[in-house]
């Protein structure tokens, strides 16, 4: 894939803006499986969202407990 940014740039860029606005809310649009994609293409995809809906998850868990 022709990604101009690595995905853990993107991590260290959604984590900076959650330290100062711990409230935001960010969404994106994900397309996979394009014909140029390799699977360790896909499997980073893949990790990224495991990886941000697990923060979701567990700050929505606090959340509650409050």
């Amino acid at each position: 894939m022709n990604r101009p940014i690595s995905l853990e740039r993107w991590v260290q860029y959604i984590e900076t803006i959650r330290k100062y606005r711990p409230d935001i809310c960010i969404d994106t649009e994900i397309i996979a499986g394009l014909p140029t994609e390799r699977k360790e293409d896909i499997e980073q995809t893949l990790n990224l969202i495991k990886h941000f809906l697990m923060l979701f998850l567990c700050d929505k868990y606090v959340l509650l407990l409050q």
